[in-house]
């Protein structure tokens, strides 16, 4: 299992590639907008925060169960 956690500093959508590269089946992602993350396609997706351009998210892409 290959797990990454990458602070995004608010520009995921620009860097989307250099993620999907690393092939992760779980992205923690810091300070990801709540737009970026629902463009992503993974089976679980979960963001959180106040403020929707900036806030965390868990991405899994492998075909697990998720749970929060």
């Amino acid at each position: 299992m290959r797990i990454v956690s990458w602070n995004c500093n608010m520009g995921f959508e620009k860097k989307r590639n250099v993620l999907m590269g690393l092939q992760p089946d779980i992205a923690v992602l810091q300070e990801c907008s709540a737009k970026d993350i629902a463009r992503t396609n993974a089976p679980f997706k979960h963001w959180i925060g106040s403020n929707t351009s900036k806030g965390l998210a868990i991405v899994g892409f492998a075909n697990y169960t998720y749970s929060v």
